[in-house]
């Protein structure tokens, strides 16, 4: 049996989105596990880690690491972005089409075969 994936408790309610995104920033230096983690706990991390590296104090091999967790991020948002067109795409063409805006179904429209004028008609147009 595979172990259980680390998880992150929700934004708890006095907890602001910056202090929020940090907890979850710090859970993916430590864990490295997007898979638990929503597209929204991702863009909070990926906008706390701008504040974390903005700092004077960091040092240049927490700013590469930090640099490598937000590009993980951005690939994991990426390829969530890519299957949910991919699903959509499915589900498109997986349903049926329309029926006819009258109702009923659909059939060849075949052209009126084309009448000749009468002789009476083009003696007298009036």
């Amino acid at each position: 049996m595979y172990p259980k994936l680390p998880t992150i408790d929700a934004k708890r309610p006095p907890e602001n989105a910056i202090d929020f995104g940090a907890r979850v920033l710090r859970f993916l230096l430590v864990d490295c596990v997007t898979a638990t983690l929503t597209d929204d706990d991702l863009e909070a991390a990926d906008h706390a880690a701008v504040y974390v590296v903005a700092s004077h104090d960091i040092s240049p091999a927490a700013a590469e690491q930090i640099s490598r967790v937000r590009t993980t991020i951005a690939s994991t948002l990426r390829g969530r972005k890519r299957d949910r067109a991919a699903d959509e795409q499915r589900a498109v063409a997986s349903t049926p089409p329309s029926p006819a805006p009258g109702g009923g179904q659909r059939t060849k429209l075949i052209p009126p075969v084309p009448r000749q004028p009468s002789p009476a008609g083009a003696v007298n147009p009036f």
